[in-house]
């Protein structure tokens, strides 16, 4: 049968996320490929990748699942098959004639049996159980779970690189089969829970077992040097790999721990601890085995962004959380506009900033620390009215602006350079100052691409510090001779993909962009009628009420005076609620996969800080208690998820952006064939890591492939 008709009698009518897996060419035991794709929409892709992968070792996966992640916990995967790895088991041991069989190599092979209509992964993986444990005597292996990838026809198995064996195509019967046929026929095999692990040490099995074990599952298999060769360092890990590899290949924990206390890896017998120990890390590697059959990779792909925030807050603190500025002036808002809360919360806090910011300060161990906040608005172009709900604020800014600073000024523009910047900022010493930039993305690209703006990052992380650079030139009027304060505050927004189309992880460490507030916004789905022509007179947004907010800011800010700023301490009660918030955010930062996440999470920890002291200040006293620190923590855990996805949406796109550039330098070469080493000068700024990141996300997006010592691009 031909590729095509093997993918269709394989997946049949199920709809969902299908997987190809390549191995390492250079190292048979790693996989260093999952190309995942939509079945049935791509089946002509995936027919023509597997054609084009045919010199290599290229499998695919048994079930259709519901997103990329090949897992047994997949409630919604199905499959079209019933499988078995039969490895030396002859076909024709099987009790029911597979529908497909594929000889891997010489003497194995694969067998499938096609079903007549889709099924739930999970309850085809039992069957297949049933099968592999009545046939293992025979050699049949014991994958049977509902990740097993399996060998394509007309590739090639390279599992002996000295001997390659070209695989042909599959022969199919044409005999489908129901679940019910095939479980009555293994009715004397029952599928098997997960065994029950409990302290109590098993016996070894015996050295007649622990040989026909090691010949089944150890013998020829991608890992047996990590049974047989004594490691030259990491024997822990090296330890858990192979027993992580024992389980997917449907060892008991009993056939595990027999193993590893016969592995060259078993660190145990090294150090003369007794077997209980080794039977510890048995029971720890089946616990993270049945959370995640696939357990650790070689693959290191492109960041993503789920990540689970903690809860700032316990659940009684949550019930009993007290209404905030925060929460009323939210509530106004939403009376006025139908923009999202992240930024209308987020508005409601620079607001306090504002108003309050040169009137007070905290002290830490660096200092005295202004009041000022950095945040920038993303979300799309119209539909999360982030615009609306800026103007909402920024005409109280006018507002208190014109009632409490007779005219004076806190919103002093938008586009500037550093240098007219610092001129403006010079006269106003220590006042609160804001600069305001629509469409933020523009500005981040000037940074980087104009003569005129290099070094504007460092002197905008310096006035965030409170200080205003002294600047001389020789030209009249063009430097910034005063040693002045200020209490600099920024506001942006911007379009996500722009955004993130312009930063780099570079970009994110800088000491500007560690200091900024994200308030991210999704685009709401679209309601019936909301193109329609209403001419209804609505609510004005230039009303009465920003007037009233300013009055009442004004009211409150007046009780500090700028000219003898409060300093605003923080009670015991607080302190020590703030200390344990602290802890959990930096134990979290610390596990988070990206490293840039514990690299600005202090930053983060004083805006919560400034926060809770601004609160303080809007009820009229100078000692953050509970009821101000709670509500600044739960604004807290919004900023901290949308920080967490700008790192990983800006990630992602500087990878995208690495994997393009070193696709379009391969494709210089000639035919498409570039030298690997010559890769690696071009790219040499990249640390190893890094390099090997983007290398082997393209081989698993099909785009490069390794052909000797060179790469070819593909696509």
């Amino acid at each position: 049968m031909s590729v095509e008709d093997y993918f269709d009698a394989l997946y049949g009518e199920a709809e969902g996320w299908v997987c190809l897996v390549n191995r390492d060419p250079e190292d048979w035991s790693k996989v260093n490929s999952e190309h995942w794709k939509r079945w049935p929409e791509s089946k002509a892709y995936i027919v023509k990748y597997c054609k084009m992968r045919s010199d290599e070792d290229t499998y695919a996966g048994v079930g259709v699942f519901s997103d990329q992640v090949r897992t047994k916990d997949d409630p919604r995967a199905v499959t079209n098959v019933v499988h078995a790895d039969a490895d030396t088991c002859h076909p024709d041991n099987f009790r029911a004639r597979p529908s497909m069989v594929l000889e891997t190599s010489p003497g194995r092979w694969h067998c499938w049996w096609v079903l007549e209509s889709p099924v739930p992964s999970a309850e085809a993986a039992q069957t297949a159980q049933r099968i592999a444990y009545a046939h293992r005597d025979q050699g049949c292996d014991l994958g049977w779970f509902a990740s097993k990838i399996l060998r394509v026809p007309g590739t090639t198995n390279l599992k002996d690189r000295d001997n390659p064996y070209k695989i042909g195509d599959a022969e199919f019967t044409g005999e489908l089969y129901t679940l019910e046929v095939l479980n009555e026929l293994y009715a004397d095999q029952t599928p098997s829970a997960p065994v029950a692990l409990s302290d109590e040490m098993p016996e070894f099995l015996s050295y007649t077992e622990l040989a026909k074990l090691e010949q089944r599952v150890i013998v020829g298999s991608p890992y047996e040097n990590l049974y047989t060769q004594t490691p030259e360092s990491d024997w822990s890990g090296k330890l858990f790999r192979l027993q992580f590899d024992l389980f997917r290949e449907g060892c008991n924990p009993r056939e595990v721990f027999t193993l590893s206390k016969n592995a060259a890896c078993n660190k145990f017998d090294r150090d003369s601890k007794p077997d209980s120990e080794l039977w510890k890390t048995v029971q720890k590697g089946y616990q993270k085995f049945l959370a995640t059959v696939e357990g650790p990779t070689t693959v290191s792909p492109a960041p993503r962004e789920t990540w689970t925030v903690p809860d700032f807050l316990s659940e009684t603190e949550k019930l009993n959380l007290p209404s905030s500025f925060i929460d009323r002036y939210t509530s106004w808002v939403a009376e006025r506009t139908d923009s999202s809360q992240q930024y209308t919360r987020t508005l409601a806090c620079m607001l306090l900033s504002w108003a309050f910011g040169d009137r007070g300060y905290i002290r830490d161990k660096w200092g005295r620390v202004n009041l000022n906040l950095w945040a920038t608005l993303v979300g799309p172009t119209s539909s999360t009215r982030k615009t609306t709900n800026r103007d909402l604020a920024l005409g109280i800014l006018h507002a208190f602006e014109l009632n409490a600073l007779g005219g004076d000024t806190i919103d002093i523009g938008s586009d500037t350079t550093k240098e007219a910047l610092g001129k403006a900022l010079g006269p106003r010493d220590g006042r609160v100052s804001l600069l305001q930039v629509d469409e933020v993305s523009g500005m981040f690209a000037e940074f980087r691409g104009k003569h005129y703006q290099a070094g504007t990052m460092e002197y905008l992380t310096k006035l965030y510090d409170g200080n205003v650079p002294v600047v001389l030139r020789a030209t009249k009027d063009a430097g910034q001779p005063v040693r002045a304060k200020t209490v600099f505050s920024f506001l942006g927004s911007g379009v996500p993909e722009l955004v993130t189309e312009v930063l780099t992880r570079k970009d994110l460490e800088s000491g500007f962009l560690a200091r900024m507030l994200w308030a991210v916004a999704d685009a709401p789905p679209r309601k019936p009628g909301s193109d329609d022509w209403n001419d209804d007179e609505g609510v004005d947004t230039v009303d009465s009420g920003m007037g009233k907010w300013a009055m009442d800011l004004k009211v409150r800010a007046y009780k500090f005076d700028p000219k003898k700023p409060t300093v605003v301490r923080i009670g015991k009660k607080a302190q020590s609620r703030y200390n344990q918030w602290a802890e959990m955010v930096r134990q979290h930062a610390e596990g988070h996969p990206d490293p840039i996440v514990n690299a600005i999470v202090t930053r983060f920890q004083h805006s919560v800080r400034k926060l809770s002291a601004l609160l303080a200040m809007y009820d009229g006293v100078s000692i953050i208690e509970l009821h101000h620190l709670l509500p600044a923590l739960a604004q807290a855990q919004l900023w901290y998820a949308d920080m967490l996805r700008m790192i990983s949406e800006v990630s992602a796109s500087s990878f995208e952006k690495l994997q393009s550039d070193m696709e379009r330098f391969i494709a210089t070469g000639t035919a498409g064939l570039q030298d690997e080493a010559a890769v690696r000068r071009k790219f040499g700024h990249l640390r190893p890591q890094e390099f090997s990141d983007v290398l082997t996300t393209l081989k698993s997006q099909g785009r490069v492939r390794s052909v000797g010592e060179k790469l070819q691009l593909l696509v």
